[in-house]
C-alpha cells in the first residue's frame, strides 16, 4: 500500500469515527447524558460539570463542580454517562486530559467562566428550559459587538446589543432594556450563559412580549478587564469589585451608554420604554444608577442584589420607578436583599418580589429574567 492510500485511509477512519460515532454531550432516552473525547494517547481523562451535582448549587459565584471518571475504549474515545437523568437545565463541563483543561470541541456551545473555557450544555423538556432552546422555526434576532469611546477616562467601552427580527426592515422605534452582568462576567456572560437571545427570540415569537431591543454592556471599568475577554481569576474580579464596582466607576459614564444606544438605535422616547436590570454587582450597578436616573426608567430589575443602604432609592415614591426584585432562598445575600424589600414597602415605592428556591446562581438568574420580561414587557 503507497504511504498516500496509507494517509489517506488513516484520515478516513478518523473523520469517519469522529463524524459517526463520537456525539458530545448526547442526551439519552432515559435522561442520562453521555459526554465523550477522543484522545487516544491520554492517560487519565476527567469530566467537570455542574451537571454531576444533584439539587442546588448555592456556592457564592454557582462554581460547583462535581468530577467523574472517564473510560476509554479500543478507538481512544473516553466516556461518561451519568448514573441519573440530568434535569432540564443548562450547565458548563469541560475535560481534563491528563490534567490539562480542554473544552469538549464536539460542542460548539462554549463560554469562558474566570480562567476555563467551559463547553455549554442546554437541556430542554420543561415550560422554562424550552425557553433557553433555539427552535427551527422560530425567528431569530441579531446580536452585535459595538465600541465606543467614553469621555470618563477617554476608554473603549464595549457592549453587545440585541436586536429583535425585522428590526432593519422598518422604521420603528422600540423599547429597551439595558442588562448588566455580574462580577465575573462581561458583555458577553448574558447571551452565553444567560440564554437572553433564545429567551427573548422565543417569547416575543409566543407573542408574550413585545419586541425590544437589549442592551449589555461590559460592566467592568479596571483597564485589564475592560479591554480583554475575561480570563481572569477570582482574585482578580475580586480586585476589580472592590476597585471599580464599589466606587461605582460604572454608574459614572452610563449616560454615556445611553447617549450612544440613542444616537446608533432607535429607541422609544417614552420613559415607560425605558428598563434596566442587572444580577448581583451588576444589580447593585442598576440600583445605583436609578438612584440617579429614576427620571429615564420606568422598571428596574434587581436579581439577586448585592447592596446595601446606599444602594436604597431616596426620591419620592410618585417620581420612582418600579423596582422588580428577584430572591433566591438560599441566597448568601438573602438577609440584605429582604432588608431592601422592607425598605421599598415601608416608604411606598412601587415594588414586586420575586422569591424562588435556589441560591446565587444563573438557574435564578434566568428565571428572573423571564419574569422579568413577561412582567414588564407584557403586550398590550
Amino acid at each position: 500500500m503507497t504511504r498516500p492510500l496509507t494517509l489517506f485511509l488513516l484520515l478516513w477512519i478518523v473523520l469517519g469515527l469522529t463524524a459517526q460515532e463520537i456525539v458530545s454531550p448526547k442526551v439519552n432516552d432515559d435522561g442520562t447524558v453521555t459526554f465523550r473525547i477522543l484522545a487516544p494517547e491520554a492517560k487519565k481523562v476527567v469530566v467537570e460539570g455542574d451537571c454531576f451535582l444533584r439539587g442546588e448549587d448555592t456556592s457564592l459565584f454557582g462554581n460547583d463542580q462535581g468530577n467523574k471518571p472517564c473510560v476509554r475504549d479500543s478507538n481512544g474515545v473516553w466516556s461518561y454517562t451519568t448514573d441519573f437523568a440530568v434535569e432540564p437545565e443548562v450547565y458548563m463541563y469541560y475535560f481534563k486530559v491528563d490534567g490539562r483543561v480542554v473544552r469538549d470541541t464536539l460542542n460548539p456551545f462554549s463560554t469562558w467562566e474566570l480562567t476555563k473555557l467551559k463547553s455549554v450544555l442546554t437541556i430542554g423538556g420543561t415550560a422554562f428550559t424550552d425557553l433557553y432552546l433555539t427552535e427551527h422555526d422560530t425567528l431569530r434576532g441579531r446580536v452585535d459587538s459595538v465600541a465606543f469611546t467614553t469621555a470618563y477616562r477617554n476608554a473603549s467601552r464595549r457592549m453587545v446589543v440585541y436586536t429583535p427580527e425585522g428590526y432593519d426592515r422598518t422604521r420603528d422605534s422600540l423599547p429597551v432594556l439595558y442588562l448588566l452582568h455580574g462580577i465575573n462576567g462581561n458583555e458577553l456572560t448574558w447571551t452565553e450563559r444567560g440564554k437572553v437571545t433564545q429567551i427573548i427570540d422565543n417569547l416575543i415569537a409566543r407573542g408574550e412580549i413585545r419586541p425590544l431591543i437589549v442592551v449589555m454592556p461590559n460592566c467592568n471599568t479596571g483597564n485589564k478587564l475592560a479591554k480583554d475577554r475575561m480570563h481572569t481569576s477570582l482574585l482578580e474580579s475580586m480586585f476589580n469589585y472592590v476597585n471599580h464596582v464599589i466606587p461605582g466607576e460604572f454608574e459614572r459614564y452610563f449616560d454615556e451608554v445611553i447617549s450612544f444606544t440613542n444616537s446608533h438605535y432607535r429607541i422609544a422616547p417614552d420613559r415607560r420604554d425605558h428598563m434596566l436590570a442587572g444580577l448581583s454587582s451588576g444589580a447593585r450597578q442598576a440600583a445605583n444608577i436609578a438612584r440617579q436616573r429614576g427620571d429615564y426608567f420606568s422598571a428596574v430589575g434587581l436579581f439577586s442584589p448585592v447592596v446595601s443602604a446606599k444602594q436604597y432609592p431616596t426620591m419620592p415614591a410618585a417620581e420612582a420607578p418600579y423596582y422588580w426584585v428577584g430572591i433566591g432562598k438560599q441566597d448568601f445575600f438573602y438577609g440584605s436583599q429582604c432588608k431592601l424589600c422592607r425598605n421599598l414597602d415601608r416608604n411606598g415605592y412601587p415594588n414586586t418580589v420575586c422569591e424562588l428556591e435556589g441560591g446565587h446562581t444563573w438557574r435564578s438568574w434566568r428565571f428572573f429574567l423571564v419574569y422579568f420580561l413577561r412582567d414588564t414587557f407584557a403586550r398590550p
